[in-house]
């Protein structure tokens, strides 16, 4: 399949505005950057502990998709001949979706990417979601779902092309809040 189309595809034109560093999930890395030699060359969601100086000459593991989710908790308290009354309790768990294609012939093993992320899940790691220089939320989040949708195998069973789904929630703890971590003692 070609390069180009496939960007084309998945960003719905061949030279999406993204560049440079735009986040990391741990030890999941999201960057994008033009090759040398003029081709689009995009590496997203690239482990830092990365394989040997073997890379491809292409590799696309991106997100095309992002939703969040922020929603407040209250409590409705019903009042005698009056409307009842909203109060506040507190912010609920924020919740981010991130719609990812993986492309063998962009580079990644699409089973094996899609096990990274899964292992993440089970595991139940909290990270810290950072978009661009911000942290998303102020806090870690978990991924607490991974739905993997595979679209095209070659004639060996092995996966060409999948889609995800990765679901993460905020995740608090004591240890989790950044202004507390930045006020000084």
């Amino acid at each position: 399949m070609d390069f180009t189309k496939i960007i084309a595809e998945i960003f719905g034109t061949t030279t999406p505005a993204l560049r440079g560093n735009i986040g990391s999930f741990g030890e999941i890395i999201f960057e994008v950057y033009f090759s040398g030699r003029g081709d689009i060359r995009l590496d997203v969601l690239k482990h830092i502990v990365a394989e040997k100086d073997n890379s491809p000459d292409k590799r696309v593991f991106t997100f095309k998709d992002f939703s969040r989710k922020t929603k407040a908790r209250y409590a409705k308290h019903d009042l005698i001949n009056r409307q009842s009354a909203l109060e506040k309790i507190g912010d609920d768990i924020e919740k981010i979706t991130l719609g990812i294609k993986l492309v063998r012939d962009l580079g990644v093993e699409p089973e094996i990417e899609a096990e990274k992320l899964r292992q993440y899940c089970r595991e139940g790691r909290a990270e810290f979601l950072i978009l661009g220089d911000e942290v998303i939320g102020g806090c870690k989040f978990v991924i607490v779902e991974v739905d993997e949708r595979a679209q095209m195998f070659d004639g060996t069973g092995k996966i060409l092309v999948s889609e995800l789904s990765v679901d993460f929630e905020s995740y608090e703890d004591d240890e989790n809040d950044l202004q507390r971590d930045a006020q000084p003692d």
